[in-house]
């Protein structure tokens, strides 16, 4: 028969492997908006596709969930309509243009901070924006 130490052995390995599936299960996880893949539910950028907030729509200035076709932020009341600093063209203001598929962002030419254009100046030196939309 069997050896009482191999069947608690045999055991504790299948329940080692059932934790493991269990945090793998797709219930923990929550589908890219983008891509579609299965990503944590903390993901600041999908790890397959690379695109930010994966999860849901955040604004700009105040990071307070926001949803598309809203014109101001329910929370800061930014304005969500912006014309693409890229193309442009008037879209809503979430990560991406809805035209060019770029991301909502400029750069500062003096310190080179990488931000959402919400105001006329770089939140990090204060200088202008050149492109700022």
């Amino acid at each position: 028969m069997f050896k009482v130490g191999s069947v608690q052995n045999y055991i504790t390995r299948l329940l080692a492997r059932t934790v493991q599936r269990w945090r793998c299960v797709s219930g923990f996880k929550k589908p890219c908006k983008y891509c579609g893949q299965l990503v944590p539910p903390n993901s600041n950028v999908c790890p397959m596709c690379g695109k930010v907030n994966p999860l849901e729509t955040r604004c700009p200035k105040c990071r307070s969930p926001i949803q598309l076709g809203w014109a101001r932020c329910n929370n800061c009341g930014l304005s969500l309509s912006i014309n693409c600093p890229k193309c442009g063209k008037p879209t809503f203001f979430g990560d991406y243009c809805q035209s060019c598929g770029v991301q909502l962002v400029v750069e500062c030419r003096k310190c080179h901070t990488v931000q959402p254009p919400i105001s006329a100046k770089c939140i990090k030196c204060g200088k202008p924006l050149q492109n700022h939309a």
